[in-house]
């Protein structure tokens, strides 16, 4: 099924569509041999394919794969690409009670297509097809917005009830179709936003190489759609008009439409659209290439589509309440819509319709093929223009990477302003749709800190308003039918508030992760520049800016909870998200802390009535993304100890405890480039960890190690000292003074930096006598190791961590990058330390939620199958008792982290790993695991998540 996959993707994804829509091509069977093997050449899959395969591959789509299955050679007929989705579909698919299912065998098939190409073209071909055979037409398009499987058992075990321990709530539900729905029906408000987004670079660059995107306006492409789409919407009306009582096509007969004089006779589909009454603009403005000369006519008259599209959703759209308003969401979502739709996702129903529509008149009508001829080089465009667009919504190019992913993350709401219906829509869909259809009893959701407390306790109000009582609580869509009363909603709705209070939301507050601000010096080759750089360099710790914007955020999250205990009580965790090599845990350490350990003094509780003294809850996004294995492991620990993290506290991601370090490595040519600052940091923790492991076999590597380090401390310390004359100190010594990063930098300032304050005073004296009036100032210093006051009263180790944050020359020298050799002995290294970090993790009961999806797309992971939360947890899973005595056996749990972005569900990542493990074979090519042990496994996940959820255990009701 790989080939006709890869056709799939060919015909639907990469091909111009100015190409396809030109005057002197015909539909898609047009494309010749040469054009398919050129157009091949964008797709990677086909890197290991001959000229001579492609020949043999081209022989097989024109003479097999585009005619209907199951048919005789000589009955086949009329060919059509949509055949290609056919033969598809009958594998992959199956319809029960009227909603599409995906066959389980088949999932990562289904996965590695739709994924790129999105579900709704190969749901509403596939069941198009199935009710043209069937002589039948259909009314319900509100399936779930990413298809199940077919596979009961996993149903049957997540009915028990399970967690969603880590979802970003504003990328957790359908940012690409509500965008494209609110850019096709209200382009004039997003134009400018579109002209925004044009100016950035394209992140899947050129989609193919007939495809020369430098020529092609985007702008253009998207109000090429938006015509495309009416077209399409008028072209199905034509069709359907034109059949017969019995629902076949009659031969081409006249088609009379009324004009103020007389009735004009159609012959043809693009007759009927040739009409001004019908489109009123010329359909040939569409033929033409997407740029600023060649599709000026379409541009002048695109006014006139914008005009159409408003008189239809005023005419005949569906016109739902928003805020105090009746607002149409998209004219191809009618007001005739049958009542079943609203038990589903009907907000899409509009659009996968239209779809189905126009599939089934291409499916009815093949017999006679000149008549859809037009109808499929229509569709065919407004597919792929469609994709084009899907693919800077959805991260869908091959880049690893947390950067990479942040391009799309950034871009997930630009389309969808904060108080539009699509947002009411977006946040339902996620709060409550995915909730009851995946049975989700521990909803964490994950918002963003604000600067006041003001806006924070807004941003929760808002969202707990569309859970708790939104409009589809009161049953609205009976209104809409005339079935309900609309002064009943109304008076019942403070009554709904105080009742409907949900009990599987919680939220964590994440803050985010920015570079540091302040360049370092020797980024620039103007003296003056320069000068002034290091001065600011040798006042302002690293990442100043941010700490500041930290500790006011901190400060709004801790006035809410003092202030406003209502809304604190839905705050159950902290976290810190975004690119994790933009910044350390060293920068949010005091602020965690300080929230950790908050709690309102009684004399407040009793003025208020109420107390809000949960503890905050620490996860932190970890071990995710990274220059080395190291400095990610390196990563995770700085969390523990700067942060305070313990029992019950969770990593994001983790991958840098697990990853396979050979394939990591391969990956990355045995060559890693990264600062010599960061280099130093990872060797010094390196080995200190090998001494406390007691991983003594490793003495060569740790003799080439030791070298190493003296040469980068030399360099970056020695070399860059100022004032008193710095002397060589051993790893273990450095590795005290790295202990000591958890401490705000500021205090060591006051006493390296006020030599006129110090001079007199031992650093001893310093920190026993110094004061801190602010329950802030009060978690300036790490105190979650005792161990730390001694070390910071050694004056040369206090030092270098001084020096570390204000010696301009250190962090010049530090800045520049070093090419670090892989060597066999060193890649041994780190696979023992990676699994002692592992069983450390493990023993201090801090849990791993793993995001198989986010990490598969944005770290270096190939398959399913090699995520590495199978290395972390095979109890039930593995029947070898030295494979389960090797795992670190740690609590880990499945989750989306970015739905939206990734285009998946909770069920699908359970899913996803299920079919990867069925489908694993060991070295004698059978069945790696049996079928009753993974799923045993993944229950066990499953419980394991809900244990791991920041709610109360009063909250978690199961049916276990």
């Amino acid at each position: 099924m790989d080939n006709l996959r890869n056709s799939i993707k060919l015909y639907f994804s990469e091909l111009d569509p100015d190409k396809v829509l030109s005057k002197n091509s015909g539909g898609f069977q047009k494309i010749t041999k040469n054009e398919f093997i050129h157009s091949s050449f964008s797709l990677s899959a086909f890197d290991n394919r001959t000229h001579d395969e492609l020949d043999n591959l081209y022989q097989k789509v024109t003479e097999d794969w585009m005619y209907a299955p199951g048919q005789q050679h000589a009955e086949r007929g009329c060919s059509s690409p949509f055949y290609l989705l056919t033969h598809f579909n009958e594998q992959v698919l199956k319809e029960v009670e009227t909603e599409p299912f995906v066959r389980f065998h088949h999932l990562l098939k289904w996965r590695d297509l739709t994924f790129h190409l999105g579900e709704d073209a190969f749901t509403t071909s596939f069941l198009a097809y199935r009710d043209t055979v069937a002589n039948k037409s259909r009314r319900y398009f509100s399936w779930r917005p990413v298809l199940f499987s077919d596979n009961r058992r996993l149903h049957e075990l997540l009915q028990k009830g399970v967690a969603e321990n880590h979802s970003h709530l504003w990328a957790s539900s359908l940012t690409f179709d509500l965008s494209w729905i609110a850019l096709v029906n209200h382009f004039p408000s997003l134009r400018e936003k579109l002209r925004d987004f044009q100016k950035k670079y394209r992140l899947n660059g050129k989609t193919s190489h007939q495809f020369n995107t430098e020529t092609v306006e985007f702008e253009t492409l998207v109000k090429k759609a938006i015509a495309l789409r009416l077209v399409l919407w008028k072209s199905v009306d034509f069709f359907e008009k034109r059949l017969d009582v019995d629902g076949y096509t009659p031969r081409p007969t006249d088609y009379t439409i009324e004009n103020q004089s007389k009735p004009v006779v159609i012959k043809n589909l693009r007759a009927y659209l040739l009409c001004n009454e019908i489109l009123g603009f010329d359909i040939e403005d569409l033929f033409h290439p997407s740029n600023n000369i060649d599709s000026h006519a379409l541009k002048m008259n695109f006014e006139s589509i914008l005009s159409n599209i408003s008189i239809l959703a005023q005419e005949s759209g569906l016109k739902l309440p928003h805020k105090g308003k009746k607002k149409v969401v998209d004219y191809a979502l009618t007001d005739d819509i049958h009542p079943q739709n609203f038990n589903g996702c009907y907000f899409v129903s509009g659009e996968r319709r239209l779809l189905y529509r126009a599939f089934s008149a291409i499916y009815t009508s093949l017999g006679s093929k000149r008549e859809v001829e037009t109808l499929e080089k229509l569709l065919q465009a407004y597919l792929l223009i469609k994709n084009i667009f899907r693919k800077e919504i959805i991260q869908l190019n091959e880049r690893y990477g947390f950067s990479n992913f942040k391009e799309f993350q950034d871009r997930k709401f630009l389309f969808l302003s904060s108080n539009s219906l699509y947002t009411t829509i977006f946040l339902d869909i996620t709060l409550n749709y995915n909730r009851q259809l995946m049975h989700i009893t521990s909803n964490e959701m994950r918002i963003g800190t604000e600067d006041n407390v003001y806006t924070l306790k807004e941003t929760i109000r808002n969202v707990l308003r569309i859970r708790e009582y939104h409009e589809s609580e009161y049953d609205w869509e009976k209104q809409l039918l005339g079935v309900s009363n609309p002064l009943k909603i109304i008076t019942e709705e403070s009554i709904r508030l105080k009742e409907n209070k949900p009990n599987e939301l919680y939220f964590v507050i994440h803050f985010f992760k920015r570079i540091d601000q302040l360049f370092y010096s020797n980024s620039t080759k103007n003296h003056r520049h320069k000068r002034e750089i290091e001065i600011k360099q040798a006042v302002t710790s690293r990442d100043a800016i941010l700490r500041k914007i930290v500790r006011q955020q901190a400060n709004a999250l801790r006035e809410l909870r003092e202030r406003h205990p209502d809304f604190a009580q839905w705050i159950r965790g902290i976290d810190a998200a975004s690119v994790e090599i933009a910044a350390r845990p060293e920068v949010f350490a005091q602020a965690f802390r300080m929230l950790k350990y908050h709690q309102l003094r009684h004399n407040d509780a009793d003025i208020k009535g109420k107390l809000v003294n949960n503890r905050l809850n620490i996860t932190f996004h970890a071990g995710e993304d990274f220059f080395d294995i190291v400095d990610g492991m390196r990563y995770m620990d700085e969390c523990i100890r700067f942060l305070g993290m313990e029992r019950g506290d969770r990593f994001g991601h983790g991958v840098a405890i697990g990853i396979d370090v050979s394939k990591y490595y391969e990956l990355k040519k045995q060559k890693i480039l990264l600062s010599k600052q960061m280099l130093l940091d990872n060797i010094a923790w390196l080995l200190s960890k090998v001494r406390k492991f007691g991983l003594s076999h490793h003495l060569n590597e740790v003799y080439r190690l030791e070298n190493l380090y003296k040469s980068l401390f030399s360099e970056i310390f020695i070399n860059s000292s100022t004032g008193e004359s710095q002397q060589q100190i051993n790893y273990p010594q450095y590795y005290d003074a790295w202990k000591l990063r958890g401490d705000d930098p500021a205090i060591y300032y006051d006493y390296f930096g006020y030599r006129h304050v110090s001079e007199h005073r031992s650093i001893h004296d310093y920190f026993e006598r110094m004061t801190a009036i602010s329950y802030w100032d009060r978690c300036g210093l790490n105190q979650t190791n005792s161990k730390l006051d001694s070390i910071r009263k050694r004056k040369e180790i206090s030092r270098i961590y001084f020096e570390y944050h204000y010696n301009p020359d250190v962090q010049n020298k530090g800045a520049e990058i070093k090419q670090f050799e892989i060597t066999p002995e060193y890649r041994k290294l780190v696979e023992d330390v990676q699994l002692k970090m592992a069983e450390h993790i493990g023993y201090l009961n801090i849990a791993i939620e793993t995001n198989p999806t986010s990490n598969y797309l944005i770290g270096p992971i190939h398959r399913y199958v090699e995520h590495p939360i199978t290395r972390w947890y095979n109890l039930g899973l593995e029947t070898d008792h030295e494979k389960i005595q090797k795992s670190p056996q740690l609590s880990v749990s499945i989750n989306t982290d970015d739905a939206g972005i990734f285009a998946t569900s909770l069920e699908n990542e359970y899913a996803l790993l299920a079919i990867a493990l069925e489908k694993e074979k060991d070295e004698f090519g059978k069945p790696k695991y049996k079928p009753a042990m993974i799923y045993d496994w993944l229950d066990r996940i499953r419980e394991m998540g809900l244990q791991q959820s920041f709610l109360g255990s009063q909250h978690k009701k199961t049916n276990t």
